[in-house]
């Protein structure tokens, strides 16, 4: 979607990695996430389930270790542009909390982006209504009763790392010294 979202504005694509930090024996509902440099937790629900501190610190690390992964397969040793004094658009394919995108608008705000806008087909009301770190949200639809983003769509397939590999490289820079 970010490719679609960049050729309409005739913008540069570039990615950010943000991984949601699951619940315990339920990864796929989210307790938080994580971004470069960026660790954001849902306190209402960490609350709520009474989810350990430990936990929380573990789930994080490991998630760290992967986001650095991810972003060295996708960008390699590729430096973020200077984003100030830049708007930048994150581009989801839905939005259920919201909280990766949330990392991700923060991570963002660290490296100086001015102003961040979220972009997403759907969203909940509550991710719909704001998300941390974003002055904007951007979304089509907002079902009345929204369950899950793959029940929004009726194709949800995982876009594999070497799909996206395939398409950063080519929109992304080429590294300064010249390799791929």
């Amino acid at each position: 979607m970010g490719v679609e979202v960049a050729r309409a504005l005739a913008a540069p694509l570039d990615v950010i990695v943000a991984l949601k930090l699951g619940i315990p024996g339920q990864p796929e509902h989210a307790a938080g996430a994580v971004a470069p440099g960026i660790t954001l937790v849902i306190r209402e629900i960490v609350n709520a389930l009474a989810i350990s501190q430990r936990y929380l610190d573990v789930a994080a690390e490991e998630l760290r270790s992967e986001v650095e992964e991810r972003m060295r397969l996708f960008r390699g040793d590729l430096r973020f542009p200077d984003l100030a004094p830049r708007t930048v658009i994150v581009v989801e394919d839905g939005l259920a909390t919201g909280v990766t995108a949330a990392a991700a608008a923060l991570s963002l705000r660290v490296l100086g982006a001015e102003r961040v806008v979220v972009a997403s087909p759907v969203a909940s009301r509550q991710a719909a209504a704001g998300i941390e770190g974003a002055d904007e949200v951007v979304t089509l639809w907002v079902p009345e009763i929204f369950g899950t983003v793959s029940e929004c769509y009726e194709e949800f397939s995982p876009v594999t790392d070497a799909q996206v590999h395939a398409l950063l490289r080519s929109h992304l820079p080429p590294p300064a010294d010249g390799a791929t």
